[in-house]
């Protein structure tokens, strides 16, 4: 009994430390702002039909292209819709 007792207390000895308890936790609120991408409500305007078959006559062929670049770049055409549709998802 004597034995387990010196036993006990060295194992208890073995415990005891003389160091500093651990330094407190520092908490840090960070706040950030994030720019995120939006969505974009415009939608993609219709291509102008390619062109079937080229006429062989010179006249006809160059009606048939001026009507096409018309469709592509004139009032209200594929290339203004497309900006439109650019601007409406982008910055300035």
């Amino acid at each position: 009994m004597k034995y387990l007792g010196i036993a006990t207390l060295v194992l208890l000895s073995g415990c005891a430390t003389d160091s500093a308890p651990p330094p407190a936790v520092e908490v840090h609120t960070v706040t950030r702002t994030v720019e995120v991408q939006r969505p974009c409500q415009a939608t993609i305007p219709q291509r102008p039909a390619p062109l079937a078959k080229l006429p062989t006559d010179g006249v006809a062929l160059a009606a048939e292209l001026a009507l096409k670049l018309a469709e592509y770049s004139g009032p209200g055409g594929f290339a203004d819709r497309a900006m439109a549709a650019l601007k409406t998802c982008t910055k300035p």
